[in-house]
């Protein structure tokens, strides 16, 4: 998983971002999605905690990824968070 975070970071930093928004931006692409709802609060304080704002990172929208059934921005999330992945092992 960390090497998951490192590489989604790299590559935000190759978007010409500061390093803490390509360090919130892994974080967030890799591990957000995959936290259940009752633990995002406490996922939020962790992070803020140690300098990164989650309400600060603006995620990646694609237009084509909707789903009937999925409520439309956690959709968007968990497609960003696919999409980084695939993007890492395209990249090995």
């Amino acid at each position: 998983m960390m090497l998951q975070i490192v590489r989604s970071a790299g590559r935000w930093l190759s978007k010409d971002v500061s390093e803490d928004h390509a360090l919130l931006a892994g974080f967030m692409v890799t591990l957000y999605p995959m936290v259940r709802d009752e633990d995002l609060d406490a996922f939020k304080t962790v992070m803020n905690k140690n300098g990164l704002n989650p309400s600060d990172f603006k995620w990646p929208v694609n237009e084509k990824a909707v789903h009937p059934t999925c409520e439309p921005e956690k959709f968007q999330q968990r497609s960003a968070m696919f999409a980084e992945v695939l993007e890492s092992r395209h990249a090995m």
